[in-house]
């Protein structure tokens, strides 16, 4: 496991573990030691949810529309806009 150990230490702002898998990619957030999001991905290794909410990508591979409903466009040249 990572983790960030936060010198001071908030209600909002606590101490966080991260879990990967084999590949690197992130599987579980932990925050003062709970899962608080898990992710789950694809063999491209592109994340298919975060904390259970679905996210998207074009036939590119770019990242579309991530976990809080934020878009993201690209011109012709895969660059983000």
């Amino acid at each position: 496991m990572t983790a960030g150990d936060y010198h001071e230490q908030t209600p909002t702002r606590p101490d966080e573990g991260f879990e990967y898998d084999k590949l690197g990619n992130r599987t579980t957030l932990r925050n003062d030691g709970v899962v608080t999001t898990q992710y789950t991905h694809n063999t491209a290794n592109e994340y298919l949810t975060v904390g259970g909410t679905t996210v998207y990508y074009d036939a590119a591979g770019n990242l579309t529309q991530d976990h809080r409903g934020y878009q993201y466009d690209y011109d012709q040249d895969n660059r983000l806009i």
